[in-house]
């Protein structure tokens, strides 16, 4: 499917932070990527991790040169979950949080940068984690971007696999099994893709090397025992982008997610304008298979509410929705705004198998 190479604009080092959590007795791992110039106004970006990865997995897309202008005008918080950062040590309970326990310790972690609202950036299971957070903290969000969400609890046979993957890697440490749930959730049916050979080898390597086997079983664990937040969307005020590759494994919940998102707004009398649902043709997982893509409709995305307005429109979205009719300055074009809630049709984005950019990653 990626069949053009993007060279990877350097970032300036992130910082790295350790940010305890008292009471749930374990720590956040923060790192703080700030590129642009302190003169422009910016916007902040939480950005939230899947199963069996660190932020890491955001490279290809935050680094690929389609975001250059976004990552001038962001300041990003890259948030390792407990205990899933690399060469991390055993957590001291045999209970991980839950979902809705991790989300409401994010609050404090905005705080400790001094951000007041943000852009919430999941993917998977961060995904999950950030849904639960604009519903507990809607006035800190201001908008979603989420990577493959569900807001079902885990389905039966979803249950059953991962029962069987976590008993493997706590008994075993990491093995060909739980190695192969994780490549299922993460990529679906991508490994039939030769271009992700190299990416797939990566995932391996850093599952067996970096990976600590117990902390992750015990994240997968709160993730299957995650509790339907399908009634609270309601609760939900901030603009949703739904971005979702069409061999993911999880591709049917997030259309029944978009469905319910729709008809709970439309109830309540909300526009779906910048509320897209982007499904990407041929691809398991979007930030990896298609970076370009995704960073054109974010741009697009972070404009539709108000930031980064002063960044050039890129040539493939000149066209499209409505253009903001007053005129601002470029001070105020950067400086985070919310619009207001109009009523309005939705929008359903499809990404072919056109030829796309690649980021390599470090």
């Amino acid at each position: 499917m990626r069949t053009t190479a993007t060279t990877r604009r350097p970032s300036r080092q992130l910082k790295k932070h350790i940010v305890p959590a008292e009471r749930l007795g374990v720590n956040f791992t923060v790192y703080v990527q700030d590129d642009g110039e302190t003169k422009i106004p910016r916007c902040t970006v939480l950005v939230l991790h899947d199963l069996g990865v660190d932020h890491k997995s955001y490279r290809p897309w935050i680094g690929s040169i389609e975001m250059d202008g976004v990552r001038e005008r962001c300041t990003f918080l890259h948030v390792d979950f407990p205990g899933q950062e690399d060469d991390a040590v055993d957590l001291p309970s045999d209970k991980y949080p839950s979902l809705d326990d991790i989300a409401r310790e994010l609050v404090n972690v905005i705080n400790l940068f001094n951000h007041n609202q943000v852009v919430v950036v999941g993917e998977g299971a961060g995904a999950n984690v950030g849904l639960r957070f604009a519903i507990s903290y809607p006035e800190r969000v201001l908008g979603l971007c989420l990577m493959h969400p569900t807001a079902s609890s885990a389905s039966l046979w979803e249950t059953v696999k991962d029962k069987f993957a976590n008993w493997r890697l706590l008994k075993q440490g990491m093995n060909p099994q739980t190695e192969a749930f994780l490549l299922w959730h993460r990529y679906g049916d991508a490994s039939i893709n030769p271009d992700m050979e190299s990416r797939l080898k990566e995932f391996h390597d850093t599952l067996y090397r970096k990976r600590n086997p117990k902390n992750l079983a015990l994240f997968i664990q709160a993730f299957q025992n995650r509790t339907n937040i399908t009634d609270r969307l309601e609760l939900l005020n901030c603009d949703v982008m739904v971005v979702v590759g069409k061999r993911s494994p999880y591709a049917s919940n997030c259309a029944h997610f978009y469905e319910v998102l729709c008809d709970v707004r439309r109830k309540r009398s909300m526009t779906m304008e910048n509320s897209p649902l982007l499904e990407v043709e041929g691809a398991g997982d979007v930030l990896e298979e298609a970076p370009g893509k995704v960073s054109l409709s974010f741009q697009f995305f972070l404009q539709g509410i108000g930031l980064v307005a002063a960044l050039p429109m890129h040539p493939e979205l000149v066209g499209q929705g409505r253009r903001a009719s007053r005129t601002y300055s470029m001070e105020e074009m950067d400086k985070p705004g919310r619009r207001n809630s109009l009523l309005g049709c939705t929008r359903k984005d499809s990404i072919s198998e056109s030829p796309i950019s690649e980021s390599p990653t470090d």
